[in-house]
């Protein structure tokens, strides 16, 4: 008896030891797993594409370099470019253009990289990303003042809250009606069209929100803040957000936003299409122009949408 009692005791001290072990090892699993997934995030964030264009009897263009950058100075991109031009044995005198944004790193007269590039050939051509300044301009519109920050940032604080939970999209899937099964998205940072198809998800076109998703949103939020099972923290952030949205404040800036897109987002994308027409494009900001100056002062027909959007 006092043998067996023995066996059973050390038996059960192996079995708390192996589990022990087994839960320290898959934490340690789980902790090196996290620490990958972190350093693959950070990676991507510091990440750069060189992607080169060349003529023979076509243009072409190829993605020859994926890089990881260690700075974001134009002296740090031109040093990158001329690494992956001497890998790939090229010659750097035979470049002939590059086109950037309007960045004090790209832009600077002394130290910027169209400047330092030019330094290795004479020859070369600046071409401004026009596309890119225009929806910087645009990004930037949106962060004037508070109220247009607010809205934006409570689109893109919404969309985090429910896409970041199972829970809650499973909430989201029961109580959408939309027949094109559409998600809202958070604005990424990165994305110049991300703002405009976030409003438009959301509050559908100027005037018209027959298409909008905002009556969606709504109810899922208030079945979360409803739910008895859930956190009060949670519960507090969907009623937050619920009333956020419920705001005439809100609505009125939408709608403004959503016809300033309305006139912009059409010559935004003509920017970036392959094989652009000079002269169409500048007839589209020419009538983009007059189209914006013709708006400005017409606050009474924004209005009637809000109104209309409420009703």
């Amino acid at each position: 008896m006092e043998r067996g009692k023995e066996r059973g005791v050390e038996g059960g001290e192996r079995g708390v030891e192996s589990g022990v072990e087994r839960g320290v090892e898959g934490g340690e699993r789980g902790v090196e797993g996290g620490e990958r997934g972190r350093r693959r995030e950070e990676w991507r964030e510091r990440v750069g594409h060189v992607v080169l264009r060349y003529v023979t009897d076509v243009v072409h263009e190829r993605l020859v370099a994926v890089v990881q950058c260690s700075a974001s100075t134009g002296q740090a991109f031109v040093q990158l470019l001329t690494e992956v031009f001497q890998h790939f044995k090229l010659d750097g005198s035979m470049c002939i253009g590059n086109a950037t944004d309007g960045a004090s790193n790209m832009q600077g007269q002394c130290k910027g990289f169209s400047a330092l590039l030019a330094t290795q050939s004479p020859t070369h051509v600046h071409v401004w990303c026009y596309a890119h300044v225009l929806n910087l301009v645009l990004a930037d519109t949106t962060q004037i003042v508070i109220e247009s920050g607010s809205l934006f940032g409570l689109l893109n604080d919404t969309a985090v809250f429910i896409r970041e939970s199972y829970q809650r999209m499973n909430l989201w899937e029961k109580e959408s009606q939309d027949k094109r099964h559409r998600r809202i998205a958070p604005i990424g940072a990165t994305r110049w069209w991300a703002k405009n198809d976030a409003l438009k998800k959301v509050y559908g076109s100027f005037g018209k929100p027959q298409d909008s998703l905002y009556v969606d949103v709504l109810f899922t939020l208030m079945s979360i803040q409803e739910q008895k099972t859930a956190k009060s923290n949670i519960r507090t952030k969907a009623r937050g957000y619920k009333e956020g949205l419920l705001r005439y404040e809100t609505i009125l800036m939408a709608q403004i936003f959503l016809r300033i897109f309305e006139q912009t987002s059409p010559l935004s994308q003509y920017l970036q299409t392959e094989g652009m027409d000079i002269l169409s494009a500048h007839r589209m900001v020419m009538s983009t122009q007059e189209a914006l100056k013709k708006i400005a002062r017409d606050f009474h027909a924004v209005k009637d949408a809000a109104d209309s959007f409420v009703k």
